[in-house]
């Protein structure tokens, strides 16, 4: 009796070492969960300081500068610098959407990023890239990506970009804004 006692107790021991083992492992993927995201935002925060990087280099500015007064007057390289920029903006999209799928991310951060995707892709030039680049995101990272900007573009309320970024440079500068170069 003592023995079958003992086995039980030790049965017991076992079953809450366990429990305590699984409890502990579920801490620490929540805390590797949340080190994780945080090691995304940072990385997609990084992406975004590298785009604003960009903008620094006068060349690339103009460029884009250029596609958002006059886009069809652009040269083959300015098309290439402006879709640059684009490029690298809808990238950052996408790596926030991928780590929504894999729940790194929660659906609210792409819905933040997404909703700014009108801004860029709804001038005339960014609607016209996104028109021929579009169904490169199709396959990957899929057809609810497309959607999602595409909802983005036809829901953001933006003036014409001569209109908008000339009132934005009177707001803020004493030159002749009138101009765009």
């Amino acid at each position: 009796m003592d023995l079958e006692r003992l086995n039980g107790w030790l049965g017991l021991l076992g079953q809450l070492a366990v429990l305590g083992g699984l409890i502990a492992l579920a801490i620490e993927i929540r805390g590797n969960t949340k080190s994780l995201r945080a090691q995304e935002i940072a990385t997609i925060t990084q992406q975004d300081f590298e785009r604003q990087l960009m903008l620094l280099d006068p060349d690339v500015r103009a460029d884009y500068t250029q596609a958002l007064f006059d886009p069809e007057n652009l040269t083959l390289d300015q098309v290439y610098g402006a879709s640059m920029l684009l490029n690298y903006r809808v990238s950052t999209l996408q790596s926030v959407y991928m780590s929504v799928q894999d729940g790194v991310l929660k659906q609210a951060d792409f819905d933040g990023y997404v909703d700014q995707a009108g801004i860029y892709l709804g001038t005339r030039f960014g609607r016209r890239w996104w028109e021929r680049t579009k169904g490169d995101f199709v396959d990957f990272p899929g057809q609810e990506f497309v959607d999602a900007i595409e909802r983005s573009i036809r829901e953001t309320t933006i003036l014409p970009d001569d209109v908008y970024y000339v009132e934005l440079c009177k707001a803020v500068s004493q030159s002749d804004c009138n101009s765009s170069q």
